[in-house]
């Protein structure tokens, strides 16, 4: 697949995702200890996938921090002045997939498997205008519901509601170069909202890939806290080397990024530290999210929040 470009979409505001975009774009916020992006960006490299794009609008400076480090992919970045939504980004991107017969898009807040080969030979096979990556629905809460039919047609795209019965998009779509010329130029527009109705409705085919390996989108601090704290190794703790804690302290099911330090008998459950945080001494961390640069005094007390640093102001949100 060396030859098939991607875009990682990560223009996005994260609103959902705040308050821990109000440090990074939500690409670049760490996953285990890892930037989501760089996840996706290791997807890809595993399917041989070399040229990509990442489109950028929201605090680009930390996506850009977050992979400066790669060096073996062909990296090119689309500064987006402003939001031109999942389809413009597309669009301003033409010059780049012209010369391709089919390309990938992939969400920049979503982690899985791809399996790209059976998943583009299907593609290939069905000669589609596009082919979404798609899994059984979940509970609903703000997933757009793919209906298809026994040839795997996408039929119709709707809004979400109880039904169960439908499956849901994974963040995941191979697109022929056709799909270039629905898309107007210099404009905002959305893939779903804009440009699937159209090609319904010119009964263009959109097929759907059915999908059944592991798959989250971390788009609530909630949903990024569950998924971090769940998909643990063993219920292991992730702590990197560097990392000082006192041999009476005990970290249990928890996550702890580089250049932090845990004073005696300091106790942190279920919780995610990032980068560059002191604990004082005889604390109690509990069902937490600590994000970078955070001191915190001895004999803190914190349960169930999400704790920032912004403008040097320590500030202190309910994780829900």
């Amino acid at each position: 697949m060396e030859n098939l470009k991607a875009l990682i979409l990560s223009a996005g505001l994260g609103k959902r995702l705040r308050p821990l975009t109000n440090l990074l774009a939500k690409s670049a916020i760490p996953f285990h200890n890892k930037p989501i992006i760089i996840h996706i960006l290791e997807t890809l490299k595993k399917e041989g996938v070399k040229n990509i794009a990442i489109n950028l609008y929201y605090l680009p400076h930390t996506i850009k921090n977050a992979i400066k480090q790669i060096k073996d992919q062909n990296i090119i970045f689309s500064h987006e002045h402003k939001l031109l939504g999942t389809a413009g980004a597309i669009k301003k991107l033409e010059y780049f997939f012209r010369e391709e017969k089919d390309f990938l898009v992939i969400n920049g807040d979503t982690l899985q498997k791809i399996p790209l080969k059976f998943f583009w030979d299907f593609h290939i096979k069905e000669k589609a205008l596009a082919t979404l990556m798609v899994r059984k629905n979940q509970p609903p809460e703000k997933y757009s519901l793919i209906k298809i039919d026994k040839e795997n047609n996408v039929i119709s795209i709707e809004n979400p509601h109880q039904s169960l019965s439908y499956y849901m998009y994974c963040g995941v779509i191979i697109f022929s170069k056709q799909i270039l010329d629905f898309i107007p130029q210099n404009k905002y527009s959305d893939i779903f909202r804009n440009i699937f109705p159209i090609l319904l409705e010119k009964r263009e085919k959109i097929k759907a890939f059915k999908y059944e390996g592991p798959w989250a989108e971390l788009g609530t601090p909630y949903r990024y806290f569950k998924y971090s704290i769940d998909n643990l190794p063993n219920s292991k703790n992730i702590i990197e080397k560097n990392v000082k804690i006192h041999p009476s302290a005990k970290v249990i099911k928890s996550i702890i990024g580089k250049n932090s330090f845990a004073g005696k008998n300091v106790i942190i459950t279920n919780s995610i530290i990032w980068e560059n945080v002191e604990i004082g001494h005889n604390s109690l961390i509990e069902n937490c999210i600590l994000t970078h640069d955070i001191y915190l005094p001895p004999f803190s007390i914190i349960k169930n929040k999400i704790i920032i640093l912004e403008k040097n102001k320590l500030k202190m949100y309910p994780l829900k």
